[in-house]
């Protein structure tokens, strides 16, 4: 299902079909609503949990995205996170230079840039970096420090 107001995707139990070229629900409103009330309560769990999530120092948001670099995001995310709380946020991108993998570094108190020598594809997900660990170790040292 699509949230046309906030532009974001989510799997629903509302379930449709697609008859003579139009989406049709399959359940009646009384049965839909039923969903979305349980399914409304599920996202207010996790909102909740996710404002907590920023007010923790020790808790790291990452970003990353196999297509292309992601750092004005992070940094946008950081600015709006430092406003609500004092979790941090780490970019993590792609190098080809061997020296940079694993690295870590600290562009401000709360937003860090890190790299890897490869993303894991989509359909490989478990084809992981080995330098993950190592930027996860080196970030954590770096939040100590400040």
């Amino acid at each position: 299902m699509r949230d046309k107001h906030y532009n974001i995707d989510f799997h629903t139990e509302m379930f449709s079909e697609q008859k003579e070229g139009q989406w049709e629900w399959c359940y009646d409103e009384t049965k839909n609503y039923e969903i979305y009330l349980k399914e409304k309560e599920k996202i207010s769990y996790l909102v909740d949990k996710f404002k907590k999530s920023m007010q923790d120092f020790q808790k790291i948001f990452v970003m990353k995205q196999n297509e292309r670099p992601t750092l004005g995001a992070a940094y946008e995310l950081s600015q709006l996170m430092k406003k609500h709380g004092n979790a941090s946020v780490l970019c993590v991108e792609e190098t080809t230079v061997p020296q940079q993998c694993g690295k870590v570094y600290a562009l401000t108190d709360n937003l860090y840039l890190g790299f890897v020598d490869h993303f894991a594809p989509y359909d490989k997900a478990d084809h992981v970096s080995l330098f993950w660990n190592e930027i996860v170790e080196n970030t954590l040292h770096l939040i100590d420090e400040n």
